[in-house]
């Protein structure tokens, strides 16, 4: 297997429609084919479309990434039944096999996300992230973790937990299952999506998973505007000694939101927390950077601030002893629409009072 330790990986900073029928997704895949074509003009050594050369560049395009929802947008007006028959996919499928038949022409690993039917839950809609390879094949899919609890209607593998390890799990650890990484000539790729990484320790799982490069999509205006998108892509980073390639939704086209609500932001951050490259504004664009496998390996050889190598594991194991959210929390009821998103509240499952009651948190005196 080539490696290549030096490459361009792209985050895209897409501006799709909303879509709530399934014609139009249409739009937001032909957009996605057009930019994903022009990432290869994104970097410093570009070529012409027609030059010919008759070298490789040192550091050709080989990743690109788009966020979270960059087919499919992002709507709260449709309930679950919507999802399912008119906004939701399946990967592979149609539109995967398009974006997959442009990734083996181009010779790139391709990253997207979009809302997923799997046949074994078939009334139900996953987050998916996945990885076409530049074979066109799909190597690698993770679905989201931590969905955000008052904005999303889709599934977490925890909320079916004992059915999503009998399914996915058979033969692998339950942390091999939950975050696979991917090795590749590109080095070790993990996953996580947006809400996932507001908790640090779903960027610990996939680097304890060995990975090199995290994909960190997002769909994320809060943590654009109050600076956690970036605080967080950083501090995953530092802590795990990884490259975070970070795309961000630069705005949503549709009769819900405010353009601009996907405040972009998208960004490439290094082993070291350091920002090689970002795009601080929102609307429609890319960012590239430059990876050096090779540094990032080399940098984690050095015991000096080498903080994975640094975890008081035994101490740590009581630090998470008690459960805090349930697994299987909705008892097997997928929520049918945004009004029953409470039933995954932490104050309506009783995990806030438990915290007050064990000390970890402190009742405030009007409650």
């Amino acid at each position: 297997m080539k490696i290549f330790d030096t490459y361009t990986a792209v985050a895209v900073q897409s501006e799709p429609i909303v879509v709530l029928k399934r014609k139009q997704l249409e739009q937001n895949l032909n957009r996605a084919l057009e930019i994903l074509e022009s990432s290869l003009y994104s970097v410093p050594n570009a070529k012409a479309p027609d030059m010919q050369i008759d070298y490789e560049p040192y550091a050709p395009v080989k990743l690109v990434a788009f966020p979270e929802d960059f087919l499919q947008g992002y709507t709260m007006r449709a309930n679950l039944d919507v999802h399912v028959q008119e906004i939701g996919i399946t990967i592979p499928g149609p539109e995967t096999d398009k974006l997959a038949a442009l990734a083996k022409k181009m010779g790139i690993y391709l990253y997207g996300v979009a809302l997923e039917v799997l046949p074994q839950w078939p009334d139900r809609i996953f987050n998916c992230g996945f990885i076409i390879d530049p074979n066109g094949e799909i190597i690698h899919k993770f679905h989201k973790f931590s969905p955000a609890i008052h904005y999303e209607i889709t599934t977490s593998p925890f909320e079916v937990l004992d059915e999503y390890l009998e399914v996915f799990g058979q033969g692998k650890s339950m942390l091999q299952t939950l975050f696979p990484v991917s090795d590749t000539p590109l080095g070790k790729i993990g996953t996580i999506i947006c809400n996932d990484g507001y908790h640090p320790e779903y960027f610990r799982a996939v680097q304890v998973n060995g990975a090199e490069v995290i994909i960190r999509p997002a769909l994320a205006e809060p943590g654009v505007s109050k600076g956690w998108f970036e605080m967080t892509n950083r501090a995953g980073a530092l802590a795990t000694l990884s490259y975070v390639v970070a795309p961000n939704m630069g705005g949503v086209i549709g009769p819900e939101h405010a353009k601009t609500m996907m405040a972009g932001d998208s960004m490439i951050v290094d082993y070291d927390g350091q920002i090689v490259s970002r795009i601080p504004w929102p609307g429609e664009g890319m960012v590239s950077g430059t990876i050096r496998l090779e540094h990032l390996r080399q940098r984690r050889s050095d015991p000096s601030r080498n903080f994975p190598s640094l975890l008081k594991t035994e101490v740590l194991r009581e630090v998470y002893a008690e459960t805090i959210y349930p697994a299987n929390a909705t008892n097997g009821e997928a929520i049918r629409t945004f009004k029953e998103l409470y039933k995954k509240d932490t104050r309506h499952l009783g995990v806030i009072e438990k915290l007050f009651e064990r000390g970890v948190y402190t009742r405030p005196r009007q409650y």
